[in-house]
């Protein structure tokens, strides 16, 4: 007689569980707003979300508080960039707070992680974006976030 496996209890979106991506996806966030401490930042090939685009070379960003990398666009990789400069090496043991809100991907609108701000910058900073194809930059203000609590909600997921 077989015998079936129960697993653990879950709560929280389907996707974070079924997409069995390495890297973390705003589904993964959810609700919550976690505050994470950059540990190291590594390269990868990582596959186009866009049907019939080539693999690009991505910056990734792994966390003392989670088990899976961060791939940055070039939304994220700016604002962290305005905090604390373009060399990656200076992220290293700086905190990100981090949420998830509605961005446009292609022609769709779907769930992606932005930078919020950190508890390691003293003032608001402010940040311009600008795209391709867009006329008017992107301003974001990174917050100081005070949200010292390691985790944010976030935990060590797999």
């Amino acid at each position: 007689m077989h015998r079936q496996y129960e697993g653990e209890p879950y709560e929280g979106n389907w996707q974070a569980i079924v997409s069995g991506s390495r890297f973390v996806s705003a589904e993964e966030i959810g609700e919550a707003t976690p505050t994470l401490t950059v540990v190291k930042v590594h390269t990868a090939i990582v596959e186009a979300m866009d049907p019939g685009k080539a693999p690009a070379r991505k910056l990734i960003v792994y966390f003392r508080e989670a088990s899976k990398g961060w791939i940055l666009n070039v939304t994220n990789s700016k604002c962290i960039a305005a905090m604390f400069g373009n060399d990656v090496t200076g992220w290293v043991g700086k905190r990100l707070s981090l949420h998830v809100e509605t961005v446009r991907f292609g022609r769709e609108n779907k769930p992606g992680i932005r930078v919020t701000g950190s508890p390691d910058i003293d003032a608001p900073v402010r940040v311009e974006i600008k795209m391709p194809r867009r006329t008017k930059p992107d301003v974001r203000t990174m917050q100081p976030t005070g949200n010292d609590d390691g985790n944010g909600g976030m935990g060590d997921r797999e």
